[in-house]
Order: structure tokens, then C-alpha cells, then sequence
């Protein structure tokens, strides 16, 4: 596993961290009410790039874990997160459970279904692919997976949180 260069903690200085995710942090610190889109907008406008999110790159997981996963930041009411994705890497359907309002952004061009559970049977809803760049709103309704069909790997950020 790759070390990060900045601990995943809140213990250190935020001005540590590279200004867009410095910018990105204290917007989400300033209230913990918000809606996805409130978070996509913040995401967008924080101009995160991949090379900000490198030290917390992890290409060398193992395969048995889908994909690298490094906490950047603990807000308390918020996480920021990034996921490194080698080629063949894919999540599980998955939700994400309490989780209130976030977004993704990936820095590759993803694939990504939505699915929905109607009369007890989980269908495939759409696809909502990711090109690099693009920023998703999430919220608690969510189910879906994701991951890297192409060649190259690359890293997505993620920002999840909760209502106080």
C-alpha cells in the first residue's frame, strides 16, 4: 500500500493540505446543512484536480479489496475520500446507508449503473457514466456501482456526510 503523504486525520493543519481541498473543507465546515446539489456545486467550484488527490493514491491494493480507499479528511459531520481504480476494478452494488448529501468526482472515465429495488427485486435503473471531471450528486437513496472498464487507472473523489 502506498503511505499518504498527508496523514487521513484531523489532528494536522488543514493548511496542509493543497488549496483546492483546503477550499473544499472549509466550505463544507462553514454548516452541516446541505443538499447533494449543494455539495456538487461546492465540488465544482473547489477545482480539485487528480494531482491534489495523488498523495492519497493507493494503486498497489489488493485485489480482494475492488479498489484503493484512503480517508483524506474527517469533518466530523463530513468525509472526503478518495478511491484509486486500476483497470478491471469495480464495486459491488452498494448504498450508501446513513449518508445524508455528497458527490463523486472521477478523474477517469467510469462506468456507473444505478439500480433501484422494485417489488422486491433490484433492477438495473440507468447508466449514469462518469467522463474525467464529472461531479455527481449523492444522497441516502442511492444504490449503485461503479468502476474502471478502460486501460488506464485513475483516482475519484468522494464527499459524504450526514444532517447534525
Amino acid at each position: 500500500m502506498i503511505q499518504a503523504a498527508f496523514p487521513a486525520s484531523t489532528d494536522i493543519s488543514i493548511a496542509t493540505y493543497p488549496i483546492n481541498l483546503q477550499t473544499l473543507i472549509y466550505m463544507l465546515q462553514e454548516t452541516p446543512e446541505f443538499t447533494p446539489e449543494d455539495i456538487q456545486t461546492m465540488v465544482v467550484k473547489a477545482d480539485i484536480s487528480a494531482q491534489d488527490l495523488m498523495p492519497w493514491a493507493d494503486f498497489n491494493h489488493p485485489v480482494t479489496d475492488s479498489y484503493g480507499r484512503q480517508l483524506v479528511f474527517d469533518g466530523g459531520h463530513f468525509e472526503i475520500m478518495v478511491m484509486s481504480w486500476m483497470p478491471g476494478d469495480f464495486s459491488a452494488i452498494h448504498d450508501h446507508g446513513a449518508t445524508q448529501w455528497g458527490a463523486v468526482q472521477c478523474f477517469g472515465a467510469a462506468e456507473h449503473f444505478i439500480y433501484t429495488f422494485t417489488q422486491g427485486v433490484l433492477c438495473t435503473l440507468q447508466p449514469a457514466h462518469y467522463s474525467p471531471g464529472m461531479v455527481h450528486a449523492v444522497d441516502h437513496s442511492l444504490i449503485h456501482h461503479m468502476g474502471n472498464p478502460g486501460s488506464e487507472p485513475f483516482l475519484s473523489l468522494h464527499v459524504y456526510g450526514l444532517i447534525d
